[in-house]
């Protein structure tokens, strides 16, 4: 009867968390429109509430909650944050964990209803993955500019979601924006895969613990060094963490 219970919840709690996505997300982005003009920092700082409202909602209706470690290597600074990709729970998260940033993302995105609109309006990097080269200049020029004027930038550098033991390769987008401009890299390892699966619609209860990494410096190395340095570091940290939660998943 217990597991039914809470089997019965953790469908429940989903559909709520969705419900609540379908409606707070259109309710923010007809309230961006209505800013359209205020200066990009203040614009941040609406969705940065957003991103507040949901880490509510996830631990108020998934039983999801966030620990951090490394909150001291959080830079104040324009840096580069390279961040593990393999739920959408980091979507949820970061608006609401990291100062002022905007995100590099696949276009596809920016056609979605409300959610695209509300992307453009954060001044968001979209890579047109079919333009090749082309692309990946714009994403530097466009990268550099939003640096030089205090905003950092959030790259997923496998490119899209992936498995929780999966790794492939990163792609070089970001080490070659970080080189560009001389910023250093944070990189950002978690766990959120184990309890919030790529392509499914439970969640489970339990901690997400996310690892915020020492900056990393994009100089003085080649662009293979810097690549393989922050890959290693995810890798071995990704897999840290999710080995602890699986234990603790067990254990219950």
């Amino acid at each position: 009867m217990k597991k039914k219970l809470q089997k019965a919840w953790q469908i429940l709690g989903s559909f709520l968390l969705a419900l609540m996505v379908c409606i707070t997300v259109p309710l923010w982005v007809m309230m961006m429109i209505l800013l359209a003009g205020i200066p990009h920092r203040w614009m941040f700082y609406w969705m940065h509430a957003w991103g507040k409202v949901m880490r509510f909602f996830l631990w108020s209706l998934c039983g999801i909650t966030l620990k951090v470690e490394g909150w001291e290597h959080i830079s104040q600074h324009a840096v580069i944050y390279f961040v593990k990709h393999q739920s959408t729970f980091e979507t949820f998260v970061l608006p609401g964990l990291l100062p002022f940033h905007t995100y590099v993302l696949k276009q596809e995105l920016l056609k979605l209803p409300f959610f695209g609109w509300g992307l453009r309006l954060l001044r968001v990097i979209a890579i047109d993955r079919t333009q090749g080269v082309k692309s990946l200049k714009a994403v530097i020029a466009k990268g550099k500019a939003r640096l030089a004027k205090g905003c950092s930038i959030v790259i997923f550098p496998e490119g899209t979601r992936v498995a929780v033991n999966d790794a492939p390769e990163f792609h070089k987008s970001g080490a070659l924006l970080a080189r560009g401009v001389g910023c250093d890299i944070i990189p950002i390892a978690h766990n959120a895969g184990l309890l919030w699966p790529k392509g499914t619609f439970l969640k489970k209860r339990g901690t997400v613990t996310v690892c915020i990494g020492a900056p990393i410096s994009s100089q003085g190395v080649t662009l293979d060094e810097l690549n393989q340095t922050l890959y290693h570091w995810m890798r071995e940290n990704t897999a840290r963490l999710c080995e602890g939660s699986r234990t603790r998943l067990k254990s219950k």
